[in-house]
């Protein structure tokens, strides 16, 4: 469960951003930002990272920039195995009242879907789910088969701040999380076609974007997460759902800001890059954001 957040991203988003905004920024190997207000001396921090391999420790600019702010503000403050979670992901994404994933998929990719999912003993319950979850399952499990442990970065920190005594707030609630990617139809088709022309080259996706994680580099994430082989319909409604989700986040966030407390931000870095990227927005509303 707590792997499937990524896998959205990663196969269903990636990405929305604009190629056309290219930053300047200082050299740094991090994804790891200040955020300062012209009217306040506070320093808040801004860290995008949606999984780490081999990367615990973290780097201990990450550790100063963390163990300086007062609240760990996290994308969202879910626990991933918990039963309530659960629940809504099957209510969110399970059929009911006898439908099933067949009624919902033209017949060439359903059969795609079985054939692939037997392979794992999954196709008894893959035909229970709707098609965007269905999906996020079927990459897991080729996640896994690739000899993936993928971790989410939030949880690393939501425990230490549990142990440390730090508040912890969230920019969206388990509903703002689930309804966020309400994918049309034609679009989830064009999300599966890619998937299965795609499968064999999903390894090597996900080392780009473990190296990519590991330079920093804005610029080389923003290239990376440019949509590719999808129709133009398909790219102008995935950029339209980012620039709304980022939109509401940077709201959220400057009302945190605004009451000048330190803040540890910890968002997925696909969030980060591109004309409505969280750093460009933060900018456009007159906070200084650099390298840290």
């Amino acid at each position: 469960m707590r792997k499937i957040l990524f896998i959205l991203l990663l196969v269903m988003l990636s990405s929305c951003s604009s190629s056309k905004t290219v930053l300047k920024e200082k050299k740094s190997n991090l994804f790891l930002w200040e955020i300062k207000s012209k009217t306040s001396n506070t320093t808040s921090y801004l860290l995008g990272l949606n999984f780490y391999k081999n990367m615990v420790p973290l780097d201990k600019r990450v550790e100063e920039a963390y163990n300086k702010s007062d609240i760990l503000l996290l994308e969202t403050n879910v626990d991933y195995e918990s039963n309530e979670f659960k629940e809504a992901i099957l209510n969110k994404f399970s059929y009911k009242y006898g439908r099933t994933l067949k009624d919902d998929l033209p017949t060439n990719i359903y059969n795609k879907v079985i054939e692939f999912s037997k392979n794992y003993g999954m196709d008894s319950k893959i035909i229970k789910l709707k098609p965007s979850f269905a999906l996020i399952m079927l990459s897991e499990a080729k996640e896994k088969e690739l000899g993936y442990n993928i971790y989410n970065i939030s949880d690393f920190f939501k425990k230490k701040a549990e142990v440390d005594n730090k508040k912890i707030l969230e920019l969206e609630n388990i509903d703002e999380l689930l309804s966020w990617k309400n994918t049309m139809k034609q679009y989830v088709f064009e999300d599966y076609e890619y998937f299965f022309k795609n499968i064999t080259n999903m390894k090597k996706e996900f080392e780009e974007l473990l190296n990519i994680q590991k330079t920093g580099d804005l610029n080389r994430l923003l290239k990376f997460s440019v949509i590719k082989n999808h129709s133009k319909e398909y790219i102008d409604y995935e950029r339209e759902q980012l620039k709304r989700r980022n939109t509401k986040m940077v709201k959220r966030i400057i009302e945190y800001l605004s009451n000048d407390k330190s803040y540890f931000i910890s968002i997925g870095v696909f969030n980060l890059a591109g004309e409505y990227g969280i750093i460009n927005l933060l900018r456009k509303k007159g906070y200084i954001v650099r390298k840290y």
